[in-house]
């Protein structure tokens, strides 16, 4: 026998599908997976089902046939362009020895960049969504880069140069499905800055709390703030990364899960 929550977690495993495949299909499939899960005598997905929804629904999600926009082509032409100029004359350090430094360039926005032009070639395959997960991760790896940077006193990318670069491969990934759909990535997005920023310099404060004389004749508010600090962003780093994931993997819709309760109660 099956249990009441087994076509909840069905419809949990079809998130990875669209939403428009879902509004089609969902119904339907769930209802074929739960009868397979009545027959076969089994309470939950099992393994296979859990990788096949997830490949069958990531490859609906991101590798259906869609072409990218002619607006989005030309924000792809400046982010390259922009990229190009900035990895050869900002960036380009051959034989630098220094925090932060990625083969010849000052910094690694290369793998930004790289994140960028594989976003590019998936628009000219016709795969707009991943240009456009592509494009979005671009973006948000350059904007970690700029706070790992700022952190630890890398050489760049400033955060000019950071938000030029991001808001052109944002354009270039084109205007998502809803604008809500933004909401959370951006808010997690904020939080994995914030934690980036952070990270980096615990270790050097906390290294510093053990040693010798360095608290001598200090006022107590400096002292409280070199100890205080650290270890509020030792436990803050954390909680600010858990946050991000929790965020990102709520569910998102209020009609999802008033629709999920309702298939568990009946």
């Amino acid at each position: 026998m099956t249990r009441a929550w087994t076509r909840e977690r069905y419809r949990r495993l079809l998130r990875w599908y669209p939403a428009e495949w879902r509004e089609r299909n969902e119904d339907a499939v769930v209802g074929m997976l739960m009868e397979q899960a009545h027959h076969d005598g089994l309470p939950s997905p099992t393994a296979v089902e859990r990788r096949s929804l997830l490949l069958n629904g990531l490859g609906e999600r991101f590798l259906q046939p869609q072409a990218t926009t002619g607006p989005a082509f030309i924000a792809f032409a400046l982010a390259l362009l922009y990229s190009a100029w900035y990895l050869s004359l900002t960036t380009w350090a051959p034989g630098i020895h220094y925090a932060g430094a990625v083969w010849p360039f000052s910094n690694p926005t290369p793998f930004a960049v790289i994140l960028l032009v594989a976003a590019f070639a998936a628009a000219l395959g016709r795969r707009a969504r991943l240009a456009r997960l592509l494009a979005y991760s671009a973006a948000a790896g350059e904007l970690i880069i700029w706070a790992l940077g700022a952190g630890q006193g890398w050489l760049g990318p400033s955060l000019f140069a950071a938000l030029v670069f991001s808001g052109l491969a944002v354009c270039a990934g084109g205007a998502p499905p809803s604008r809500r759909q933004l909401v959370k990535p951006v808010l997690a997005l904020a939080l994995v800055l914030a934690a980036a920023f952070a990270a980096p310099q615990i270790p050097p404060r906390i290294a510093l709390l053990f040693m010798p004389g360095v608290f001598d004749d200090m006022p107590l508010p400096t002292l409280l703030v070199y100890v205080v600090l650290p270890l509020i962003a030792l436990v803050g780093v954390p909680v600010l990364l858990v946050s991000a994931l929790v965020l990102v993997r709520s569910p998102g819709s209020r009609r999802n899960e008033a629709r999920e309760q309702v298939d568990s109660a009946g």
